[in-house]
């Protein structure tokens, strides 16, 4: 996706936040090597503003995976709590350990927090002797309430695959002091917790380090239920939003047992970025809107830009510079444009996710919802996001990545122009398609979110000697000083 506007960037400016920093070598003044690091790790930067390369470099730094792997049923805290049965197959409910969590409560203090979470697994009948019964779709939702759903026995039954759903149970959060899961992944701010350098990037780290841990624990989990009925699952797939999503785009960097995954609703696979983006609509101090998350965004983006430990933990946890670690041959992504209502408008910036998905490799497909849906499921996003998405997740897990560019057309490339008045957009699109549209809007101050904002506006375009092509007159509809966002979208009806 790529917009019309411009503007100066903000000129971040560390804010001190309370702890003196020393060198690299003498963390907050002392001679004790950081918290797991030892020897040469202890002089861990060399840096410069943006070009900063310090260890550790990789999320895989902070996971055990084989430890993760050979966890028995036992280790997991499994417990049944019913059995469903019926014509499409069992749904065996219970309750386990999503993993032990190096928390942050509400009064500041270190707390070592199980997380409890609710499991769902989906057993078609006939199964192991289905043809898909070394196949597995894993998918963290928001809430233990959540892992009974409809749709996941429908992909287990049509499919003949293990489906698991999990979620967390509220006190989770209710134990630590928190009124909401929200307060808990805003808690571990990772700069408090490493003011200078490198300390504890587990402790608080509730995103990058807790769901991701536990998304492969629930992996490990599905593949000992499987083992305990009589089957092997050696093939999976994992689903995620919002929260989740950002979990498992740490996982598919960490887990090789990850062969293709769904991600939607997280726009920050490039920290640095989202956060300039923040910067660039609210202002370097936000007005009144939206002052303390731009105050906040600033604090943590000068963070990374000024210390050590900041510039550790961009290479540690930002997704964009992970991605040569991506196991998954193929990914499925889902968001939307920030209308007034949907679940990204609350927490990223339209555009931020750009710079990523031009430089994705993997081969993947976004679903970009342009409509708000009335139906919404609030908990895990829309019903494209809980039902469309794991239905096309399943059917991409069996067919692998090949089935990507033999049922889905893909937008190769698309470019804009804007002159005297007239938007022009040129693409060209790959694989089966029957329908090419742009999609565009307008805005005053690139707030899409706001109340009133224009609906995202459909053009069909029409295509000739391999492009396709069409045209708005902005200037007929009196928007010529206006910033325009746009987008191209291909369909078919396969």
């Amino acid at each position: 996706m790529r917009y019309f506007w411009f503007s100066a960037l903000c000129v971040f400016t560390f804010v001190s936040l309370g702890v003196a920093c020393g060198s690299s070598s003498d963390p907050g003044g002392g001679d004790a090597c950081p918290v797991g690091f030892t020897g040469d790790a202890c002089d861990l930067c060399t840096f410069a503003g943006q070009g900063a390369e310090c260890e550790p470099t990789s999320p895989r730094d902070f996971f055990d995976i084989a430890a993760i792997k050979s966890l028995t049923i036992a280790d997991l805290g499994f417990e049944v709590t019913n059995t469903v049965e019926d014509e499409q197959g069992t749904v065996i409910l219970g309750d386990w350990d999503g993993g032990l969590f190096p928390a942050i409560n509400a009064d500041g203090e270190p707390v070592d927090l199980t997380i409890r979470s609710r499991a769902a697994i989906y057993v078609p009948a006939g199964w192991p002797e289905t043809a898909n019964a070394h196949r597995a779709l894993v998918y963290g939702v928001h809430f233990a309430p959540n892992v009974t759903q409809a749709v996941a026995a429908a992909i287990a039954a049509h499919y003949g695959m293990l489906v698991l759903y999990h979620g967390e149970y509220a006190s989770n959060w209710i134990d630590l002091g928190y009124p909401d899961r929200g307060e808990l992944n805003n808690a571990g701010n990772a700069p408090f917790q490493n003011p200078c350098v490198p300390v504890d990037f587990k402790r608080g780290n509730y995103q990058f380090y807790s769901i991701p841990h536990t998304a492969m624990r629930a992996i490990t989990l599905v593949q000992r239920l499987a083992e305990a009925r009589g089957g092997e699952v050696t093939d999976v797939a994992i689903r995620g939003f919002s929260k989740e999503s950002g979990g498992a785009w740490t996982a598919i960097a960490v887990d090789d047992r990850v062969s293709v995954a769904a991600l939607g609703g997280f726009a920050s696979q490039d920290i640095r970025f989202s956060m300039q983006s923040w910067g660039e609509t609210f202002g370097c101090v936000g007005d009144e809107e939206g002052h303390e998350k731009a105050r906040k965004t600033n604090d943590a983006l000068a963070w990374r830009l000024s210390t050590p430990a900041g510039a550790a933990h961009l290479n540690a946890f930002d997704i964009s510079r992970n991605q040569d670690l991506f196991y998954p041959d193929a990914l499925l992504l889902d968001g939307d444009v920030h209308l007034p209502g949907m679940h990204d408008a609350n927490s990223f910036v339209l555009g931020s996710e750009t710079p990523f998905l031009d430089s994705l490799t993997i081969n993947h497909r976004y679903v970009r919802k342009a409509i708000h849906d009335a139906d919404s499921l609030a908990d895990d996003g829309d019903l494209i996001s809980t039902v469309r998405m794991p239905i096309l997740l399943a059917e991409l897990l069996v067919e692998g990545a090949d089935g990507l560019d033999a049922y889905y057309p893909r937008v190769a490339d698309a470019s804009a122009s804007l002159d005297a008045g007239v938007l022009s957009v040129e693409a060209t699109i790959a694989g089966p398609v029957d329908q090419v549209r742009l999609r565009w809007s307008w805005s005053d101050d690139r707030r899409w979110s706001e109340e009133g904002q224009a609906a995202w506006l459909p053009v069909d375009l029409t295509e000739s000697a391999g492009k396709w092509t069409g045209t708005v007159n902005l200037g007929a509809e009196g928007l010529d000083d206006k910033v325009i966002g746009w987008y191209v979208e291909a369909q078919n009806t396969l």
